[in-house]
C-alpha cells in the first residue's frame, strides 16, 4: 500500500449547485467526452451537503504540503477581499474585527488534511479513491499556520 495526502473539503450547497452548474456549461460546450458526460453529471448528482470530498490529493508529502498551502492562503485572501467589498471603507471595530475573524474562520472550517492508502498501482485520478487511515488535525494547523 502507498500513503497519500488529501486535502478535503465540505461541500456547501453553493459549491454543489456551482459543480452542478459547471457540469453542464462543460457537456454543453461539448468539453467533456459524450462518454464521461453521464458519469460526471452522476457525481455532481451524489454530492451531498457538509460531506468531505476529495480535492487535492498527492503522494508526496512535500509537494502536498507547498500546493495545499498555496491553495489556503488564496482561499484565505478571497474571503478577506469579498467581506472587504461588501464592508467598503470602514473604521476597524470589534464588530468588523469579528466579521474578518469568521471569514477566516469560514475558510479554515472548510477544509481537513486526510492521511490514506492506496494500491501501490494506482496513479493520477485513481488516488481519489483511497482508504481513509487517519485525519491529520496537525498537519492541517500546521499548514493553515504557515501559509
Amino acid at each position: 500500500m502507498k500513503k497519500i495526502w488529501a486535502l478535503e473539503k465540505k461541500y456547501t450547497q453553493k459549491d454543489i449547485d456551482s459543480i452542478r452548474t459547471l457540469t453542464q456549461e462543460m457537456i454543453n460546450e461539448g468539453t467533456i467526452p459524450a462518454e464521461l458526460a453521464q458519469a460526471a453529471n452522476d457525481k455532481a448528482d451524489n454530492l451531498k451537503v457538509g460531506e468531505w470530498y476529495p480535492f487535492k490529493v498527492y503522494n508526496n508529502y512535500y509537494k502536498f504540503c507547498g500546493e495545499v498551502k498555496k491553495y489556503l492562503t488564496l482561499e484565505d485572501q478571497k474571503a478577506v477581499r469579498a467581506l472587504k467589498e461588501e464592508l467598503g471603507k470602514v473604521s476597524f471595530t470589534p464588530e468588523i474585527n469579528t466579521k474578518f475573524r469568521e471569514a477566516h474562520l469560514s475558510v479554515f472550517n472548510s477544509y481537513r488534511v486526510v492521511e490514506g492508502e492506496v494500491e501501490d498501482s494506482v496513479k493520477g485520478i485513481d488516488m481519489y479513491n483511497y482508504n481513509v487511515v487517519k485525519v491529520n488535525d496537525g498537519v492541517y494547523k500546521y499548514l493553515w499556520n504557515s501559509k
